[in-house]
């Protein structure tokens, strides 16, 4: 009987535990830089004359935060090859998202030739390819506390093949188990679906947990807005591709920033576990 009780109480402690779905593009892994190398040779592999200069280079980095999947790159590229003074910073995300709705499907060629030229670079340097994607800062001691808390999963709209060498070479956990650092089923990528919302629901399943205990760590204000629609909660990384108005709209809807450099964030996070 008292190994009963001690059973029911630990599975009862279990369900009381959270659950943290971390992004990993601008907020485990700075993978803007490469986004940028990989789009402009893949945009001129498809036809379009936008060729690498600094001025490019810089206006693709501000467009960055009005992007959520990687077939919005092309419609960035078309509208920096359309108006070379285009500034992304009085662009919203309303108007951009009509962009990349209208451009669908010219987008398709460009995605899947660009997930071919990364898979390349991956295949034939594997240290060059690491070099262009490094951490975000303090990241692996975040998901070392995080673990405290709750359970951590990856909920991204990256290739799985991309996540797992990334996540290997930060020597991120997310179970704290050196035989089994980064199981298959904590990571749920673009391959599950390209719908972060989903990705959450499935979390949740996985984990047994109620969709209410699980918290999104995202740098894009429109996962969160998608995370609350499904009933999860949210948390905007304040370091990464977030634009200053995106900011201020994620104060006011009243979801809480967080920088991994900071410890009394670890101290929020520890609350919304509760």
């Amino acid at each position: 009987m008292a190994k009963l009780l001690r059973s029911v109480k630990r599975a009862a402690s279990a369900q009381k535990r959270g659950v943290i779905a971390v992004d990993v593009d601008g907020v485990v892994a700075d993978t803007a830089y490469e986004c940028y190398i990989q789009s402009i040779k893949t945009w001129v592999e498809v036809g379009g004359k936008l060729k690498h200069s600094p001025e490019v280079q810089r206006q693709f980095l501000a467009a960055r935060p009005l992007i959520t999947k990687r077939e919005h790159f092309f419609t960035v590229l078309k509208m920096i090859e359309e108006n070379p003074r285009i500034n992304f910073n009085f662009v919203t995300q309303e108007q951009m998202n009509a962009r990349f709705k209208a451009n669908a499907k010219a987008a398709e060629p460009f995605s899947q030739k660009y997930l071919i030229n990364r898979e390349a670079m991956m295949k034939a340097d594997r240290p060059a390819w690491r070099k262009l994607n490094p951490s975000f800062p303090k990241i692996v001691e975040f998901i070392n506390r995080a673990r405290q808390y709750g359970d951590v999963y990856i909920a991204t709209t990256k290739d799985r093949a991309s996540v797992f060498e990334l996540l290997r070479h930060y020597r991120i956990s997310l179970t704290g188990n050196p035989k089994n650092p980064i199981p298959e089923d904590r990571v749920i990528a673009v391959d599950f679906s390209k719908d972060k919302g989903e990705q959450l629901k499935e979390i949740a399943r996985r984990s047994g947990r109620p969709i209410n205990k699980v918290i999104l760590v995202d740098d894009a204000i429109e996962q969160i807005k998608r995370a609350h629609e499904v009933g999860a909660k949210g948390l905007l990384y304040s370091r990464g591709y977030s634009t200053l108005r995106q900011k201020k709209e994620a104060r006011k809807m009243g979801v809480s920033e967080i920088d991994f450099k900071k410890k009394f964030d670890a101290r929020r996070l520890k609350n919304l576990m509760r």
